[in-house]
């Protein structure tokens, strides 16, 4: 398995404890930290993998669709590279929840902030966004949710979005930010739950 954005090896190492053969892809310092924990990592590109075609059984992507500039572009070189299947997961907020509702309205604030920065971060991809993104010859076969209610403290509120409020910040993102605060100081928010479609080549 090819775990595209790997971040410092959550998953490779979950992976490699099930006795799944798998390497990540990320950028440098991601790399770098997945391989100090001695793992298999490397550096490069989602839309330019240094792979040979077929050489995975499988390529996942975990919550990175929402961070590529060209997803269409990304998600055909992992069909190039996968032999069988791509696994292609979001966050996901179950918005008949108030805590979740909340939890998304801060998500889009951060994101916009980011964007600001010069960072790629949209809105998630639903699966029926993802899917109209696929390559020629691959389909859905399957899609699942999984999702625990789990609060999250309002200092991590201020943590997430304090420093991007002072580094790009309008009066407007402020005033946003304020009214979410007083909000979620009453209501509560909590973490997101994530949505994974699987694909294979029909």
């Amino acid at each position: 398995m090819l775990d595209v954005g790997c971040g410092a090896g959550a998953v490779l190492a979950r992976l490699r404890r099930a006795g799944i053969d798998a390497q990540g892809l990320d950028d440098r310092a991601s790399a770098a930290a997945a391989r100090a924990l001695g793992l298999t990592a490397s550096t490069g590109d989602a839309t330019a993998l240094p792979c040979a075609d077929g050489s995975f059984d499988v390529v996942a992507m975990r919550h990175v669709p929402h961070h590529l500039a060209d997803p269409r572009s990304a998600f055909a070189e992992a069909a190039r590279v996968a032999c069988q299947a791509l696994v292609l997961a979001e966050p996901w907020f179950d918005e008949s929840i108030p805590s979740q509702r909340l939890a998304l309205e801060v998500d889009l604030l951060v994101k916009r902030l980011h964007e600001r920065r010069g960072r790629v971060h949209r809105p998630n991809l639903s699966p029926e966004q993802l899917a109209s993104l696929l390559p020629a010859g691959w389909s859905m076969t399957r899609t699942e949710r999984w999702f625990r209610l789990a609060p999250r403290p309002l200092a991590e509120l201020d943590a997430e979005c304090l420093p991007e409020l002072d580094a790009v910040g309008t009066v407007a993102d402020r005033a946003a930010y304020r009214r979410l605060r007083e909000r979620i100081a009453r209501d509560g928010w909590s973490r997101n739950g994530s949505c994974a479609v699987v694909v294979g080549p029909t």
